[in-house]
């Protein structure tokens, strides 16, 4: 009989505490997702969170239209889009490109050398650290492309985007 009791117990313990676990999870990931919304909402905020990968990036103009990619070199979606972005980049002069990764300030440059991409006007490069990603973009997936006017977030494209279609009504709005 004492030790039904006592099962029964630490059965009812175990699940308090398992319980408690998953509500404390779940707050906390909501917070980083509020967290995340906030940051993303404004471009300065973003921008508080990186490094400069290159050295003109203070350059970087808060007021003018501006392209957020984050990418890792790896993914075969980013380097389409790279590739597409070097093909599409003449005419975009407006447009300030940011191109942000958690790799290394080496890995980074590397890529957007290949891409012809390295020490073009109105492009910068950062970096960020891994333990940011979340609170700055909330859970994101590469590539993700954030659209900037005036300091605000006027679109968000996850996954595969054609950006093509997206620079052509940006240069229209321009």
């Amino acid at each position: 009989m004492n030790t039904k009791r006592i099962i029964r117990f630490i059965a009812i313990l175990s699940f308090i505490a398992l319980s408690l676990f998953w509500i404390m999870r779940s707050v906390s990931n909501l917070k980083q997702k509020e967290k995340a919304l906030h940051n993303k909402k404004e471009l300065s905020r973003i921008m508080g969170s990186l490094s400069e990968a290159s050295s003109h990036a203070t350059e970087l103009n808060y007021e003018k239209p501006t392209l957020v990619l984050y990418f890792n070199s790896e993914c075969e979606y980013c380097q389409e889009e790279f590739a597409e972005l070097e093909s599409n980049i003449s005419g975009t002069e407006d447009l300030q490109i940011c191109a942000v990764s958690y790799q290394t300030i080496n890995e980074i440059e590397s890529f957007a050398m290949k891409y012809r991409l390295l020490g073009r006007p109105n492009f910068f490069l950062f970096q960020i650290r891994p333990d940011q990603v979340v609170s700055t973009f909330g859970k994101a997936n590469v590539p993700q492309i954030f659209v900037y006017k005036n300091n605000s977030l006027v679109n968000e494209y996850k996954g595969k985007t054609e950006l093509k279609a997206i620079l052509r009504a940006l240069n229209d709005e321009l």
